[in-house]
């Protein structure tokens, strides 16, 4: 199938046809329209009755979404450094949940801001006392960034805890204000129960749900 090939795993294609006003592809001695196309695969995929895989999602051309929409659709996709897969990715991206760009930040600090993002988003949305942040999703996407386990179990578990603490009605814990300088070669992760604990070496370093944001 055409969207099979390597071609389309690249990540700076998807901007390129998601973002040209008008898309047009060469095959089989042949000129097609890119909306052409995308009639005939939302038309199959109806009739399959499954969802579109990101390859397939290129041709629908949905854009401006949530940042962790585009994220897990295209986070699989190919690209020379791994920031691309946020900052490549901004003009397909609700304008009010871009990051300011900065290089100079490590990864998981720009998946930090990722998470940030995405929770005043799905906060600003939610009932009173419902957050509907879903834990997997971040480990998901962290899993699409290249992050070790203990990295991914982390960021699994200050979701999850923070979850609890908002429903049990403490709404003003909801975004991580920690650098978290240690998960970028955390050694292992540890909950205790006010408490997420990161080692990396011989440095130690925490999240206190009483006061986010404070380091030892």
């Amino acid at each position: 199938m055409l969207l099979d090939n390597n071609y389309f795993s690249r990540l700076w294609i998807i901007k390129e046809v998601c973002l040209a006003p008008e898309v047009w592809l060469f095959s089989d001695r042949t000129w097609k329209t890119w909306k052409r196309l995308a009639d005939v695969v939302a038309r199959a995929e109806y009739h399959r009755g499954r969802p579109l895989s990101s390859r397939e999602w290129l041709f629908s051309q949905h854009c401006s979404l949530p940042l962790l929409a585009i994220i897990e659709q295209f986070g699989d996709s190919r690209c020379q450094d791994p920031k691309d897969k946020v900052y490549g990715i901004l003009g397909l991206v609700h304008e009010d949940q871009r990051p300011d760009v900065d290089c100079s930040k490590t990864l998981p600090a720009i998946f930090m801001d990722v998470m940030n993002i995405d929770q005043v988003y799905w906060n600003s949305k939610s009932a009173a006392g419902v957050w509907e942040v879903d834990p997997n999703r971040y480990y998901d996407a962290a899993t699409k960034f290249g992050f070790s386990r203990v990295q991914c179990d982390t960021i699994s578990l200050l979701t999850q805890r923070i979850k609890q603490l908002w429903k049990a009605g403490e709404g003003h814990v909801k975004t991580f204000k920690v650098p978290f300088v240690c998960l970028e070669k955390a050694d292992s992760v540890k909950l205790t129960a006010d408490r997420v604990w990161l080692d990396a070496g011989d440095r130690r370093e925490y999240y206190s749900w009483q006061n986010p944001g404070q380091l030892p």
